[in-house]
Formats: structure tokens, C-alpha cells, sequence
């Protein structure tokens, strides 16, 4: 093998790696580019759903309902949905 060849051959083996390295460092900055909610944020939503319920469930209880605590974690659930749109 001549001497440019393994120099060639050397420089594309060091463009793959560099080229492996920045495609890591691209991936790394989508996976982790500020959209991910805080647990401050979570807290918050918690909260909110939770005051959701609890709105609900006086509303029905004040009509004669009883609501179970499935029935209660259900409509967290559902709840959850709407709070993201």
C-alpha cells in the first residue's frame, strides 16, 4: 500500500468518526432541546387536573352521584387529554 493511499485511507476513517460525532451531537441537542417539561411544569399540571376533578366531582356529587376513586382516576385520565390541547 503506498503512502497516499494509507493516507487516504486514514482521513476517511477519520471523516466517518467525525461525521458519527456530530450526527451524536445533532441527535443529542433534538432529544434534549428544552421541550421537555420541568417537574415544576408537571407539578403545575397536576394541579390543574386535579382542581378539574375536583370541580367534576362536586358537580355530580351535588346532583346525588357517588364517585369512586376509579371512577375519579378515570376522569383524571380523560382529563389529562384535554388539559394537552
Amino acid at each position: 500500500m503506498s503512502i497516499e493511499q494509507e493516507l487516504h485511507d486514514r482521513l476517511e476513517t477519520l471523516k466517518v468518526r467525525i461525521d458519527e460525532a456530530q450526527e451524536k451531537e445533532r441527535l443529542r441537542h433534538v432529544m434534549h432541546n428544552g421541550d421537555c417539561p420541568s417537574a415544576s411544569d408537571l407539578s403545575k399540571r397536576y394541579h390543574a387536573i386535579q382542581d378539574m376533578v375536583a370541580e367534576q366531582t362536586e358537580d355530580r356529587e351535588a346532583h346525588g352521584e357517588h364517585l369512586s376513586s376509579l371512577e375519579k382516576s378515570v376522569m383524571e385520565w380523560f382529563d389529562s387529554f384535554a388539559f394537552d390541547r
